[in-house]
C-alpha cells in the first residue's frame, strides 16, 4: 500500500475493478479516458511531489475509510439479498434455481 496508480478506463473486468477501487477511494481523477490523458495524469502526478507524498502517506487511511472496508454493512446487505432470493425461489419452484 502507498503507491498511487493511474489507470486507463476500459471494458475488461480488471479495468472495471481498478476503476471501482479508485472511485471508492475518491481518486477518480487518476482514471484516464484515453492514453494521452493517462500520460498527462501520470506526468502531472510525478511532477507534483507534494501531492504524490500526500497520496502515498494517506492511501491506507483512504482505504480504511472507504466503502470497500465496510464489511459489517456489506455482510448484512448480502444476507438480506440471499434471504430474499431464497424466498423468491421457495415461492416459485418452477424457476429452477
Amino acid at each position: 500500500m502507498g503507491v498511487p496508480v493511474v489507470i486507463l478506463k476500459g471494458a475488461t473486468h480488471a479495468e472495471q475493478m481498478s476503476s471501482s477501487v479508485l472511485i471508492n477511494l475518491r481518486l477518480g481523477a487518476l482514471i484516464a479516458g484515453k492514453e494521452s490523458d493517462c500520460v498527462a495524469i501520470a506526468a502531472g502526478l510525478a511532477s507534483d511531489t507534494n501531492r504524490l507524498d500526500a497520496l502515498r502517506s494517506g492511501l491506507r487511511e483512504l482505504m480504511h475509510g472507504s466503502p470497500m472496508m465496510a464489511e459489517p454493512g456489506f455482510t448484512l446487505a448480502l444476507e438480506a439479498v440471499s434471504i430474499q432470493a431464497h424466498k423468491v425461489q421457495a415461492d416459485s419452484p418452477d424457476l429452477g434455481l
